[in-house]
């Protein structure tokens, strides 16, 4: 149950972020780090009144704080059939709150819902230059436990589990073939091992062995 809260101020950001880029004809890739700099951050506070069974919360401008991460991605061609590919992400970020509804709480913790290191590695083998209509790829996504939570992220139950959302691993094969020109048809086999996983926040795990069939048209 929330509080109207009729005196905050507007959050402020500043980002930071420096990149760099490199493509030849056997291999490309980038690497970006970033760093948001957080002023008068607004969150739900506990006010430590319950009314009718519900948690009382109000909006505060409980202070500053930051997050910071680096993304890398990545190809490289062996050959004229066969590349490697690869992408992976990592973020932390703290912000001032408070633990409890006590005044005197008040300390540097993590922001709800940061998403935990994730990282995907995978391969395609193409037909060879005289057709290329053809390709067939399989890929594997990574992922951490999550175990830095807010204290929002700790009473939200019904989304994040008491010790944070489990770490994953899922692996897909995929193909594809362009009929004309502008037809192309896809099909996929996800989750091939039938993993029970969620991403973190999200309060519904994903689907389980999953075959998919697409078609594209372009114009």
């Amino acid at each position: 149950l929330e509080f109207a809260s009729p005196d905050l101020d507007p959050e402020e950001f500043l980002q930071y972020e420096i990149c760099a880029k490199h493509r030849s004809k056997a291999c490309e890739g980038q690497v970006a780090f970033y760093h948001t700099q957080i002023r008068d951050f607004i969150d739900r506070v506990p006010t430590g009144n319950t009314v009718s069974g519900s948690r009382e919360v109000m909006k505060k401008n409980t202070g500053n704080g930051f997050i910071q991460g680096a993304e890398l991605s990545g190809s490289a061609r062996l050959d004229e059939e066969w590349s490697l590919f690869g992408a992976a992400g990592w973020q932390i970020g703290a912000v001032d709150s408070f633990e409890t509804s006590f005044p005197d709480s008040k300390q540097r913790l993590p922001m709800s819902k940061m998403a935990p290191a994730t990282g995907t590695v995978g391969t395609r083998w193409t037909e060879p230059a005289d057709r290329k209509a053809l390709w067939i790829e399989g890929l594997a996504t990574f992922t951490r436990q999550q175990h830095r939570l807010s204290p929002a992220d700790k009473l939200d139950s019904q989304r994040i589990p008491p010790d944070g959302t489990p770490g994953w691993s899922v692996f897909t094969l995929r193909a594809g073939r362009r009929l004309t020109e502008r037809l192309t048809v896809t099909t996929a086999v996800e989750n091939l091992t039938d993993a029970d996983y969620r991403t973190h926040g999200s309060g519904t795990n994903e689907s389980g062995l999953n075959f998919t069939l697409g078609l594209e048209a372009r114009y």
